[in-house]
């Protein structure tokens, strides 16, 4: 029986966690999730931002490429051409990104219309080529 109480006794005397130290080291938690939970979201949404603007650069340089091509392989091309991004640039692999550019030559000019867009960010009919000249 002596044993017994000795034993319980130890078990008791193991030190732990009051409620009140759990209690603070949620409210620090609780704190520091609230301080850095807009600025990781605010990161997020810049990054998808830039992804968008990445590829939209990308999609201009196929749309040129195919353009240059189409210059070189057709005899007359009419004044207007639109490209699907996925279909005719082959840019499928890359995002969830869909739309399409209109290529056209307006006084020996060629512009750029882009289209596109994606679960989040839409761009319609941006000029690509008053960026460039």
């Amino acid at each position: 029986m002596k044993i017994r109480n000795s034993i319980i006794r130890k078990i008791f005397k193991k030190k732990g966690f009051t409620l009140v130290e759990l209690l603070a080291v949620i409210v620090i938690l609780a704190i520091i999730m609230v301080l850095a939970i807009p600025s990781v979201l605010t990161v997020l949404q810049t990054a998808r931002m830039k992804t968008f603007v990445e590829y939209t650069t990308k999609v201009y340089n196929a749309s040129n490429q195919k353009y240059s091509k189409d210059l070189l392989t057709e005899s007359s091309l009419p004044s207007c051409i639109i490209y699907d991004v996925v279909n005719d640039l082959d840019l499928s692999n890359v995002g969830s990104f869909k739309g399409y550019v209109a290529v056209s030559k307006d006084n020996g000019k060629v512009k750029y219309y882009i289209t596109l867009y994606d679960e989040t960010y839409m761009l319609v009919a941006y000029n690509y080529s008053d960026k460039i000249n």
